[in-house]
């Protein structure tokens, strides 16, 4: 099969993914807003209390997001087929670190799922060694344990594809792709302030997780369009970068011809 055949495939598929994940990153924001955690001074019993009565949205929560890291594989790589005809390494960064952020993803929320439903299994037999254990994880509703360090990891990783994203895309011939490439480098940069601000305990940074997450909704709207576009058998060119800013950025060249026929070029 051959590069001409294969990107429509892989583009119509990112497409589809893209669709699907409109309505998932939706309800990961909604889960990730609700319901709030209990403040840092809360004792480590009330901190249980928290995790028992909310277990139903955090599995939710969890649940939701690991489909989320595994719908975004084929979106990484049909921008990543868009990218590379014009782009080779930028979009094979792209998608490189694309399936690095799903794999860590997944890694970290199915092992705080696990850590949540094995500390409540322990609350029901041994209160005092799920308390102890709470403690000694510094469960307050964020779960700062080795899992919830790769989840941050992940979201820088996210940060890093889609700004890759977005600078394999900004100087589109195409004015949509162009707008998709511009909400995709918001969207990376807050993740990444956001990621530093859980990192560095700094809560009004933290909101910029939730901040990237809304932004990338229109900007998964732009990559169903885009990419239908290509799945479509359009001019893929329209992912090539502007000619005419290419030509603005390299004007003509007078030829020593140029010059002998009248000075200012004109015969």
């Amino acid at each position: 099969m051959n590069l001409s055949t294969l990107v429509p495939k892989l583009a119509r598929a990112g497409s589809i993914a893209a669709a699907i994940l409109i309505p998932l990153t939706i309800a990961w924001v909604v889960l990730l807003i609700h319901p709030s955690p209990p403040p840092d001074e809360a004792s480590a019993i009330e901190r249980l209390a928290f995790i028992e009565m909310n277990e139903q949205w955090q599995t939710a929560s969890f649940i939701v997001a690991a489909l989320m890291a595994i719908v975004y594989i084929p979106v990484w790589i049909g921008l990543g087929a868009v990218i590379v005809p014009v782009r080779q390494t930028v979009g094979m960064i792209a998608v490189a670190l694309g399936v690095m952020f799903s794999a860590l993803l997944v890694v970290g929320y199915w092992t705080q799922l696990a850590t949540v439903q094995n500390l409540l299994q322990l609350l029901e037999t041994n209160t005092n060694a799920a308390i102890a254990m709470a403690g000694a994880f510094e469960f307050s509703g964020n779960f700062w344990t080795a899992s919830y360090g790769i989840v941050i990891a992940a979201f820088v990783i996210w940060g890093l594809t889609t700004l890759t994203i977005f600078s394999g895309l900004i100087d589109s011939a195409w004015r949509p792709a162009q707008l998709t490439a511009a909400m995709y480098g918001v969207a990376g940069l807050l993740a990444l302030v956001g990621a530093v601000g859980f990192a560095a305990g700094i809560s009004i940074l933290e909101h910029g997780i939730m901040l990237s997450g809304i932004l990338v909704v229109p900007a998964l709207s732009g990559t169903v369009v885009m990419l239908h576009q290509v799945a479509s058998g359009n001019d893929p060119d329209l992912i090539a970068p502007d000619k005419q800013s290419s030509d603005d950025q390299n004007p003509p060249v007078m030829t020593p011809a140029d010059a002998g026929s009248g000075g200012d070029g004109r015969t």
